[in-house]
Parts: C-alpha cells; sequence; structure tokens
C-alpha cells in the first residue's frame, strides 16, 4: 500500500505522462473489450436453446454448394432415420402490416409447429405454436418478436389473443412473443407463422427450409451424419428427377450460425490484439524513459539498502496502477464503443441481440489490464531497478542511455513491424473493396431507385408512366433486380446447336421497355427492349456483351433463336447492351433482359433517373406511388448509389475496422519514434554540441538525428513485411478479399512507404529542436 500510495503522488506529479498513458492503454484495453464482447457472445457462448449441443443444422449439398433442405426430403430422413428426436423446419415470409402510419412490409418466417419446443424456447407473453396450429384448416395464428411487439404495438399486453393485419387480406391472432434475444432462422425474422398450407411442403425441388434437428441422446454427429448420407443416397434413386447429384450433411446448429463470421471476426480480434501489443510497448517506452529519469532516484534508495526486489516492487506498482486505471477506463470507452458498434455492423451478424456487457466480459477485461501491467512494466522495473550506484550518483541529474537507449529501440521497431502487418492487412481490404464498388456499364449518378411489393404488371406500368411525369425526370424503367448475386436463373436451349439438348443455366432480368434509357446502359449491337414487345409480339431477348462471348464466341448473335426452360416457345436475340457492375461479384456468363409483357414476373424495383439530385425528387416518387397504392408498402427509396454500398456493406464494415485499427497503430508508432528520437536528442546534447562547435551545420545535426529514427522504421518495416507474408494469407479463409492477392505488390510497396513517411514526420520535431541547440549552453550545461 506504501508503494500504491507513492505511485499515486507520482502519477500526480506528473500529469502530462499520466494522460497520455492511460489514454493510451485504454483505447488498446477498450478496442479489445469491444471487439472480445462480440466474439464472445457471436462465437463463445453457448447457443441459448435447450442442450445446445444436441443440435444439429441438416443441409443439402451438391460438389461446391451448400444449401437449404426441401419439405419431402426432410419427411423422409424423419421417418426412416434413428438418429435424431426430431426435426423442424424454417422458411422465408415476408408480410404487409397495416397500422397508422399505412402498410409495413415485415420479414418473417413460417415454420413447423415444434420448432419452438425442440430449442427449448418458451414465449416471454402468451405461448407458442402448438400441433394444431400446423394443421390445415387451423385458424391463422402468429408470433411476434419482442422487437416488433415493442416498436409496433407498444409492448401491450392486450396485444395477445387479438387479431392483426399481417399479410394481404389476412388476420392472424397473435399467439405469443418471443424473448428478446431470439434470432431464428436469421436476424431479420421479425414473427413467426405456422407452415401447414405452404405449397413448398410437397416440392421436393424446391430447397427452401433451414432444417435443425436434434441427437438423440448418447448418438453423435458423425453418426447422424453417417445416416442422412445414406438416406439422401437412397432418395437420389427414388427420386433422379429431382434428386439426382444431391447429398445430405450435418453441422452443429453454432457452426451453421455463425460460420460465415467467424474467419472475419478472429481476424479483426488478432488485429486489435495487436492495437494493444503496439499500445503496450508505447506505454513501456514512456516508463523507460521516467526510469532514465530517475537513475539517480534508485541509486539512492540502492545505496541505503533497499535491495533489488524492492525497487522492482515499487516501478511495478507504479505500471499495475497506470493498467488497473487504463482498465477501467477502458471498459467505459468499451460501454460506449459496443453500443456503437452492433448497429454500425451490417444486417446479418447473427447472435446480435445477445451482445452485451457480462461477468465474462468484465473477467476478460480485467486479465487484459493485469497482462497490460506485465507487458508495460515488468521489463521497464527490471531494467531501472539494475543501477549502477558509482555512475548514478556521479552523473547528478543527468540521465544516461546506454542498455535503456537499445531496449527503447527494441520496442519501437516491434511497434513499427505491428503496424506494419495491420497496415498491409487494411490496405490489402482497401484495395479489395475499392474492385467491389468499381462501376461500369452504367451510369449511377441521379438515379433513384424504389423497391416495390408484387404488384400487377398493369399497375407498374400506370405508376411509371405517372412518374415520368414529374418535373426533373428524364426516364424510368423497372427490373427484377439490381444485383447478380439477386438475379434468377434458367435452363436456356439455342436453336441449331448439336448440344441443345444440353441446356446451359443463364442469368437474367425482367425489364420495362425504358429500364436501359434510366440507366444509360449502353446498346452495343441490335436495339433495346422496347414499348412494342408485348404479350402479342414475337418473343425477344437482350444480352450482354459477356453473354455473347459466352455463347456465342466468334458469332453475331443478332437474330439467333432460345428456349427458355420447358416452355416450348423460340425467343429471337435482338439487342447486345454493356456488361454491368454493380459493385459486387459478377459472373463470367453475363445476363440477358427479357420484356415484363412477355414474362410471369412482373418488376418491382424501379430506376428514376433525374436531371437534379435523386433526393429531391423522391418525395413526389413517394406521392405517386402512395396516391395510386394506399394499400401497398414502399419497401425502400433510396438512390442508386446507397443501392450499390448496401451490396457492399458487409466488406466494408470489415475495412473500416480494420483501417482504424491499423491507423491507431500507424499513430502509436509514430509516437514511440518519436519518443526515442526525442529521448536521443536529449541524451546527445552535449554531443551535439560539441559537433557545431567542431563545425557541423544545421543540416548535418538534422540528417544525423532522422537517420536514426528511419533507421528504426526501416528495420521495424522490413521485420513487419516478413510477417504479413504469412498473417495477410488468413485473409483468403474470408470472403474479405475480391480479385486481390495476399502478396500484393502495390499494397507492399505502399505501406512501408507511408511507415516511413510517418517516422520521418516523427523525427522532425526532435531533430529541428537539436539544430536549435547552442554550442556554449551545452557545453555550459554539461
Amino acid at each position: 500500500m506504501q508503494d500504491i500510495r507513492y505511485a499515486i503522488r507520482l502519477l500526480g506529479k506528473n500529469p502530462a505522462f499520466t494522460l497520455v498513458a492511460l489514454l493510451t492503454l485504454a483505447v488498446g484495453i477498450g478496442a479489445n473489450t469491444v471487439i472480445f464482447t462480440v466474439v464472445h457472445a457471436v462465437l463463445l457462448a453457448p447457443l441459448p436453446y435447450r442442450e445446445p449441443d444436441r443440435l444439429v443444422s441438416v443441409l443439402a449439398r451438391k460438389p461446391r454448394w451448400t444449401t437449404s433442405m426441401s419439405a419431402p426430403d426432410v419427411a423422409d430422413m424423419r421417418a426412416q432415420g434413428a438418429a435424431f428426436e426430431d426435426i423442424a423446419l424454417a422458411g422465408y415470409n415476408s408480410a404487409d402490416f397495416q397500422g397508422a402510419d399505412g402498410p409495413e412490409r415485415i420479414i418473417g418466417s413460417r415454420v413447423t409447429a415444434n420448432l419452438f419446443s425442440l430449442l427449448g424456447v418458451s414465449p416471454v407473453a402468451g405461448r407458442g405454436f402448438e400441433p394444431a396450429d400446423d394443421r390445415p384448416g387451423a385458424p391463422p395464428v402468429i408470433l411476434l418478436s419482442y422487437p416488433l411487439w415493442q416498436r409496433r404495438f407498444g409492448g401491450d399486453p392486450a396485444v395477445i389473443g387479438k387479431a392483426i393485419a399481417a399479410g394481404k387480406d389476412i388476420s392472424r391472432t397473435v399467439v405469443g412473443v418471443t424473448p428478446p434475444w431470439f434470432q431464428f432462422p436469421n436476424d431479420r425474422a421479425q414473427y413467426w407463422i405456422p407452415l401447414a398450407g405452404d405449397r413448398t411442403l410437397a416440392m421436393r425441388d424446391r430447397h427452401a427450409f433451414t432444417a435443425v434437428a436434434r441427437v438423440k441422446r448418447g448418438v453423435p454427429v458423425d453418426q447422424a451424419r453417417a445416416e442422412v448420407k445414406t438416406i439422401a443416397s437412397r432418395l437420389e434413386k427414388a427420386y433422379p428427377d429431382t434428386n439426382a447429384g444431391w447429398s445430405a450433411d450435418v453441422a452443429p446448429l453454432a457452426d451453421y450460425i455463425v460460420g460465415g463470421v467467424r474467419s472475419a471476426l478472429l481476424i479483426l480480434f488478432g488485429a486489435v490484439a495487436m492495437v494493444l501489443l503496439v499500445a503496450c510497448a508505447n506505454v513501456a517506452n514512456l516508463i523507460l524513459s521516467r526510469g532514465a529519469q530517475r537513475q539517480q532516484e534508485m541509486a539512492v534508495r540502492a545505496a541505503l539498502g533497499a535491495g533489488r526486489r524492492r525497487l522492482v516492487r515499487l516501478l511495478f506498482a507504479e505500471s499495475l496502477l497506470l493498467a488497473v486505471l487504463g482498465g477501467a477506463l477502458g471498459m467505459t470507452l468499451a460501454v460506449w464503443g459496443v453500443r456503437a458498434l452492433v448497429p454500425l455492423y451490417p444486417s446479418g451478424l447473427p447472435r446480435s441481440a445477445e451482445i452485451r456487457l457480462n461477468a465474462p466480459v468484465l473477467a476478460f477485461t480485467m486479465l487484459l489490464s493485469l497482462g497490460a501491467a506485465v507487458l508495460v512494466g515488468l521489463a521497464p522495473a527490471l531494467r531501472t531497478s539494475r543501477a549502477d550506484l558509482n555512475a548514478a550518483l556521479k552523473s547528478g541529474a543527468k540521465a544516461r542511455g546506454g542498455r535503456t537507449s537499445r531496449l527503447r529501440a527494441v520496442l519501437v521497431v516491434a511497434q513499427v513491424a505491428l503496424a506494419m502487418v495491420l497496415l498491409t492487412g487494411a490496405g490489402l481490404l482497401v484495395k479489395s473493396f475499392l474492385l467491389r464498388t468499381r462501376v461500369s456499364g452504367f451510369d449511377p449518378a441521379n438515379v433513384l431507385t424504389v423497391q416495390l411489393p408484387d404488384l400487377p404488371e398493369a399497375r407498374v406500368a400506370a405508376i411509371l408512366e405517372r412518374i415520368r411525369a414529374l418535373p426533373g425526370v428524364t426516364a424510368a424503367g423497372a427490373t427484377t433486380s439490381f444485383s447478380y448475386v439477386q438475379m434468377m436463373s434458367i435452363a436456356v436451349e439455342i436453336a441449331g446447336r448439336p448440344e441443345s439438348g444440353e441446356k446451359a443455366s443463364w442469368m437474367f432480368e425482367v425489364v420495362t421497355a425504358d429500364y436501359f434509357r434510366a440507366l444509360e446502359l449502353p446498346v452495343r449491337q441490335g436495339r433495346a427492349i422496347e414499348a412494342r414487345d408485348g404479350p402479342a409480339a414475337p418473343l425477344v431477348a437482350v444480352i450482354s456483351e459477356a453473354m455473347a462471348r459466352r455463347r456465342f464466341p466468334g458469332e453475331d448473335p443478332l437474330g439467333k433463336q432460345i428456349r427458355l426452360g420447358n416452355s416450348g416457345q423460340w425467343r429471337t436475340i435482338v439487342g447486345v447492351v454493356a456488361d454491368v457492375r454493380y459493385g459486387t461479384d459478377s459472373p463470367s456468363q453475363g445476363a440477358m433482359y427479357l420484356p415484363y409483357l412477355q414474362w410471369d414476373y412482373a418488376p418491382d424495383t424501379i430506376a428514376v433517373r433525374a436531371s437534379v439530385p435523386p433526393r429531391d425528387i423522391a418525395p413526389a416518387v413517394r406521392s405517386v406511388i402512395r396516391s395510386m397504392e394506399p394499400n401497398a408498402p414502399i419497401i425502400r427509396v433510396e438512390t442508386m448509389r446507397e443501392n450499390l454500398a448496401g451490396m457492399v456493406a458487409s466488406p466494408r464494415f470489415y475495412t473500416l475496422m480494420l483501417g482504424i485499427f491499423a491507423a491507431t497503430a500507424l499513430a502509436l508508432a509514430a509516437l514511440g519514434v518519436y519518443g526515442v528520437v526525442s529521448f536521443a536528442v536529449s541524451l546527445r546534447t552535449h554531443e551535439i554540441g560539441v559537433r557545431m562547435a567542431l563545425g557541423a551545420t544545421g543540416r548535418d545535426v538534422l540528417q544525423a538525428v532522422m537517420r536514426q529514427g528511419v533507421i528504426l522504421a526501416a528495420a521495424g518495416a522490413a521485420i513487419g513485411a516478413a510477417a504479413s507474408l504469412a498473417t495477410t494469407r488468413l485473409l483468403l479463409s474470408t470472403s474479405l478479399l475480391f480479385h486481390v492477392k495476399p502478396v500484393d505488390p502495390l499494397t507492399f510497396a505502399c505501406v512501408p512507404a507511408v511507415l516511413l513517411a510517418a517516422a520521418l514526420a516523427a523525427c522532425w520535431v526532435p531533430a529541428r529542436r537539436a539544430t536549435k541547440v547552442d554550442p556554449a549552453e551545452a557545453l555550459r550545461y554539461e
């Protein structure tokens, strides 16, 4: 306690040192606590279900492809298998909820009634589904999520048992409310309705359901996996038309839920741990500087009988106090950081409702603080306590360098090396992100996008006519998708091809006549889809340049006949348009465009090109749609640039986070270089004065001082580059790298340049101060 009280007095007498050290540790510890909070909730904590280790997901597999199950296949596995206690299904659903503020499109899930009992989840209000709810003809019921109950119904308990409008011409009775943390099959589901009566229950070729099963006690997962593979093999033989080439697999439910984000979160956790190491090295450097200034004090204490253990304990008490206070401040920052980070994370983070500061996170922060105390305090304490009595007492108040300076240099090299690793990773992600967001083939500027619910074709056409008449609108068209990843696919047969019996799968969109003009998508050959391409006109199609190169190499595609699916009708290719990149991975085969009046699907996404900023016409567009479809929800209104940005939300988040960590590490490394060079200048004041007295110019002194910092930075960059060659390959385990190799020459050339520039900037202030040394004053001081 005496040592702690002495440390408090010392820290109070040095507020600048204390503030810098505390903030540095707080940033490192707080950032680690934030990321660990997410990692613990998403990856480490057991699923909040009954006996979660017995829960598995049943998956359908083809070579290099894993997807959901079909309901008939699951029914056969339930009937033929012996490894599972029960199997439940969950599928996608959406409905328009009517309310005082108008209709709202809400995402939900159609599930079998046994889902909640299988998971062991009980509603916080009302009841769950019963077997009678999941029978054809049963009264329509609904379970609400806790957030939806709070947001739309104000958490009113009286809503239980009442009928609400949830879907077109459908009224459902609310029977219960799920717990606040419940998210299944994903975080977008806000309500659940029984699956009975869904036509996909009888469709063996519709892989539309998440299948979750509970393994019997004592049955290992490998046995369950072997069983479903055997049953899938039987089904392949029994139903060759729908099951040919399909197998099945079993995975722990936790792996299925979090598998898509595991690698990325662990990479972030590793990156933030490096930031903490850099912060600890920085504080250790600060403590070494103070230790060098306290050599005389240590020598006096030793001369008065203090042993080395006593001196180490005294010095370590200060580091321990700094770490504890830094940990407390870091926890405070973490509370704010978690609140800011979770909403910032793009939609799709599993188990996001479970992310909170709790006892394990608090224990982690405490251990982190103690670990930081050891990292920042032990080496400086050992070094400072090894005092040379004669040298220290003879030197008066003047600090000396020696081994302390070498240890500080080593710490700076380590800081720069860690910063190099983080900067390299961030540089790769930045380049990858820029490639993802590169738009080509059309002009996204001044385009407003509007997503509508499913409407009849005639209503879509009428809405487009009214929008085209608005002031400032130059073109308006509609499509079924703006993104290749959301496009539909269909088997296509080419007339006259010897292999025409083998239909290839083509990606396609259904568009209106003005769509290409709204996007300013150039027509390379032939013509675009026009208003004359109606139901009574000859069937036509337009393809992209990539599709033309792939399907008609060395040929003119215009006039070629194609047949889609099993329609039996031939279409003529009448045009070729430019390839489009929507900021995501475009398939190499390109795309096909079909007139909406010649297809079954009505476009539900409108593109409006304006001569004014698109946000300026958004209210008028909303007003038109609301006046024509008062009972239809407007799902989304945003600019095309915002639409494109949403497609790369996850890569942007990880790039941003790693970029922040790398920038923090760079700033701390630059601060470390500054500290070492500044300390060296203070030690070399007499030497610099002698050199200048003997004729050295200010430029000579400037170069000599800056050379020291550059050498340290170059050594750290070289070590960091070697480490980066290994660590950046970890990015390949995620989908974060896009058309960028882990050993990218441009990145590995630019990052060291940035590091050296930061080192030069850090050296400049102490180097300039060195050039201002007055030789007479320096010699007189010595």
